[in-house]
């Protein structure tokens, strides 16, 4: 679609229009920058949804490969018994987490029920 294959990112000029592929690299790297569970949850979001530092609202929830679901639970779950040892481990992200979508590649994700505005 649009002459972009699965490894590009998404872009303003050409917004969610096939499932991205998302590292761990890329995974720890929001986790190494957030200070409490809002940052790294929106540091997920902006990794995948173009513009979405500019963005009003998401509606709908990105879906992604079991791997990638795994990963990013066991992440956010570590870092909440370290930097939130008052929230139960994992919680905040299970409110915004992206649904398992077992038909993409384990690190794709997927943004085909998501709306920017």
């Amino acid at each position: 679609m649009f002459g972009r294959n699965k490894t590009q990112k998404n872009t303003p000029d050409c917004p969610l229009a096939v499932p991205v592929e998302v590292s761990k690299t890329e995974i720890d790297s929001v986790f190494a920058a957030a200070l409490n569970q809002g940052d790294y949850i929106r540091g997920l979001y902006a990794l995948v949804v173009p513009g979405f530092a500019q963005a009003r609202a998401v509606h709908g929830y990105p879906t992604c490969g079991a791997a990638a679901a795994a990963y990013i639970a066991g992440r956010a779950e570590a870092f909440d018994r370290r930097n939130e040892p008052g929230r139960a481990p994992g919680l905040g992200w299970q409110n915004y987490r992206w649904d398992v979508d077992w038909t993409l590649g384990a690190w794709e994700v997927s943004l085909a029920h998501v709306r920017v505005e």
